[in-house]
């Protein structure tokens, strides 16, 4: 399932377990309810701003709405993120002051 969608329908969940009506949760959370219904269905996705204000208006962390599970590959096996592949630049940083030279090159 991807993120979003998954998103949507913790948020879905939580929502109903708190017994509010996603007209009332788009209110508390200052979003347009159509927005917010496209959210949960996992068609649009939250920005990290929204992230931060539906987490609000449901009494909990940003994390516990995005708390994904790992992907895993065709074995079953949890993928590990390759550090090299992941960084832009393609570098290995030891500590600190390398990542202080980059930034300022």
């Amino acid at each position: 399932m991807p993120i979003r969608e998954h998103f949507g329908s913790v948020v879905r969940s939580t929502r109903k377990k708190l017994n509010i009506t996603q007209e009332e949760l788009a209110s508390l959370a200052g979003i347009n309810q159509s927005h917010m219904g496209a959210i949960e269905r996992g068609t649009k996705s939250a920005g990290l701003t929204t992230v931060a204000r539906i987490s609000e208006a449901l009494g909990c962390s940003p994390a516990q709405l995005l708390d994904y599970p790992p992907s895993k590959n065709a074995n079953g096996q949890v993928m590990q993120v390759n550090k090299e592949s992941s960084n832009p630049v393609g570098q290995n940083f030891d500590d600190e002051t390398d990542l202080k030279e980059i930034n300022t090159q």
